[in-house]
């Protein structure tokens, strides 16, 4: 009932009634009634209705206002995308500190003369096997040799 009665409000005198489809933009009615006021002058925009509620003529105003819905859009994306811009930005600082600290620390052994991070490379290489000698392959080591119990000759 308010709202009958606040569209009851809105008719009185002389008036026009623009209507919107369901998928419409209110902003670009907004646009083309706040332009069609200001250069004509003879129309006045008292307020609307709009998703069931009411608007008024400073609310009508505003409305006319808004940059275009896809303007709105790329705005909303473009601050969205800033912030998670930043929240990656922050994940990554610490690994990004980290690897700097431990390049810093790689330099300064290099530089008191490299010993450590070379004796550590060499290591990590596989090393290339000996051929053994035939000294060591043909006779067992007398450690090695099986005892001879004296009652067996």
């Amino acid at each position: 009932m308010a709202l009958r009665h606040a569209l009851l409000a809105l008719l009185e005198g002389p008036s026009a009634i623009a209507f919107l489809e369901a998928d419409g933009d209110p902003v670009a009615v907004a646009k083309a009634l706040a332009d069609a006021a200001r250069t004509t002058r003879v129309l006045a925009v008292r307020g609307g209705i709009l998703e069931g509620s009411e608007l008024s003529s400073e609310d009508v105003a505003n409305l006319a206002k808004l940059p275009p819905a896809d303007v709105l859009r790329a705005q909303l994306v473009g601050a969205l995308a800033g912030s998670l811009t930043t929240v990656v930005g922050l994940f990554a600082a610490p690994m990004r500190d980290l690897v700097g600290v431990l390049q810093a620390r790689i330099d300064q052994l290099e530089a008191q003369g490299g010993g450590a991070v070379e004796e550590e490379r060499q290591e990590d290489e596989p090393q290339p096997e000996e051929p053994q000698t035939k000294e060591t392959e043909s006779e067992p080591a007398p450690e090695e040799a099986e005892p001879v119990e004296e009652g067996e000759s």
